[in-house]
């Protein structure tokens, strides 16, 4: 069996075409649920998962790890997909997904190239290059071999995920990064493409709201998340690309100013 969660909020403008997709799969739909976490919207945001007959289980404030962690403790499901409510998946992607599991009992996690329907062109330059890095870094071992996943197609087994303790509900942004991280000291972990046979997802441009900077900012985040760049760069640099890149996030998810600043001092107290 296995379980899609998606962490929403305000989503009625894209979440159908999410769910419309995963009804379209060509997997049996009794080998698999979709299990919605809402974290509060004040839209149609419910009434359209409703509409779809996916599990609505609704977390004010919940935020995206924790929300995504919720939905992984309502569910029985061998294997877990993660994926986020602005996405668009193949109708093979479930079943590409089952099928990599089911020949490799070894394989504990597996994720694949999400790729921007649009936007600036610096913008989806950005995520195919960033697509290609996160494949070939994958085909090396520890310590140099790094397994970046990200939050729109993410598949893990249940019992590994559970084991490092699921998303990271503190970090403002990358947590889904971080659970790869993790995953990668773990057991054995894939990067399904981009040049041979991918399990790839759209995502909408949405993203790019952050700007050409913004995007670097995050972008060197979270590399430096995953390599020693606070050893490479001063200290007081990289504090502040961190900062930067936190308070960028953080306002994307419309929080209040009040909030952000709250949030803020409490992550600069961070090593």
């Amino acid at each position: 069996m296995i379980s899609v969660i998606i962490p929403a909020l305000n989503e009625e403008q894209s979440i159908h075409h999410t769910l419309a997709s995963l009804r379209a799969q060509d997997l049996d739909p009794t080998e698999f649920n979709t299990i919605v976490v809402d974290g509060g919207s004040t839209d149609g945001t419910s009434r359209i998962v409703r509409s779809y007959g996916a599990k609505l289980i609704i977390a004010d404030g919940a935020g995206i790890a924790r929300s995504q962690n919720i939905g992984f403790r309502a569910t029985r499901a061998d294997i877990v997909v993660f994926t986020q409510a602005d996405t668009i998946m193949p109708p093979d992607w479930l079943r590409k997904i089952r099928n990599e599991f089911a020949r490799d009992e070894n394989l504990i996690a597996l994720t694949g190239p999400v790729e921007p329907a649009g936007g600036p062109i610096w913008f989806q330059i950005e995520y195919a290059a960033w697509n290609f890095i996160r494949w070939f870094t994958s085909l090396f071992p520890l310590p140099l071999g790094m397994f970046f996943t990200s939050g729109p197609n993410i598949a893990v087994r249940s019992w590994a995920f559970e084991k490092i303790g699921g998303f990271d509900e503190f970090m403002p942004a990358h947590e889904d990064g971080t659970l790869g991280k993790m995953l990668k000291k773990l057991g054995k972990v894939k990067f399904a493409g981009p040049l041979f046979l991918p399990i790839y997802v759209t995502i909408s441009p949405r993203r790019s709201k952050l700007g050409f900077r913004g995007m670097h900012r995050y972008y060197m985040f979270m590399i430096g998340d995953l390599f020693p760049f606070n050893v490479i760069l001063p200290k007081r640099i990289w504090k502040s690309i961190r900062i930067r890149t936190w308070m960028e996030m953080l306002r994307v998810r419309s929080l209040s100013e009040s909030e952000v600043a709250r949030r803020i001092a409490v992550l600069e107290k961070r090593p």
